[in-house]
């Protein structure tokens, strides 16, 4: 599998000590050349360089994981579309911790709905988006069925990226928490994530995609 990997930032790093007989890297620039002969595109950067892998992907049916967050509805457009020529997987958080989580609140909607419901999440000072991608996702669960909720975001020192869902009741509450200790679990489910969606012609799939169906 030879993997072009766009962003060498923290996270494009981590992938690179992970898989670089595999890597093509092409972050100091913001296109693909078509000799390169990709199998799939790792996206780690930031939504400036959507069009370019949309350009590139669409041309050659290359397969496209996405880990960009702080997408919009423009972004998003462009993704669908792009799906419709070549297998796409787009998610805002590649731990297999954060997608068990989002699949346990998920699967039990509706014993939660009567709680007052808040969202805590803390991440890095550098961290641009606030909310957070995966915090954004959560709220997405809530918000398809209406329920109400609040986030909090927090921003300080190193942290590499804690979330944490809080349900509390009148007499007893139930806290779900997930903690980063390494970015490294974000770079190997990118990983598995490149390798499950070769398999795929096309289409838009999700993190939780590859690990639960």
């Amino acid at each position: 599998m030879k993997i072009a990997l766009i962003g060498k930032g923290k996270m494009g790093n981590e992938l690179i000590n992970l898989a670089n007989d595999q890597i093509v890297e092409n972050f100091k620039y913001n296109f693909l050349e078509d000799n390169l002969n990709i199998d799939v595109i790792i996206d780690f950067s930031n939504r400036e360089n959507l069009k370019y892998i949309y350009d590139y992907a669409k041309r050659n049916k290359t397969k496209v994981v996405i880990a960009t967050t702080n997408l919009n509805e423009v972004d998003l457009k462009l993704i669908k579309d792009l799906a419709n020529y070549t297998a796409v997987m787009l998610d805002s958080n590649y731990s297999k911790g954060i997608n068990i989580i989002k699949k346990i609140i998920n699967d039990n909607i509706y014993l939660l709905n009567n709680y007052d419901i808040n969202i805590i999440e803390k991440h890095h000072k550098d961290k641009l988006d606030s909310p957070s991608g995966t915090a954004k996702s959560i709220e997405n669960i809530f918000n398809n069925k209406k329920i109400k909720f609040n986030t909090i975001s927090i921003r300080g020192g190193n942290i590499n990226g804690e979330h944490e869902i809080l349900f509390l009741g009148d007499n007893e509450y139930i806290e779900i928490k997930h903690v980063s200790l390494s970015r490294k679990i974000y770079a190997l489910g990118a990983l598995e994530a490149a390798r499950w969606i070769m398999c795929k012609e096309k289409g838009l799939f999700s993190y939780s995609d590859c690990i639960f169906y």
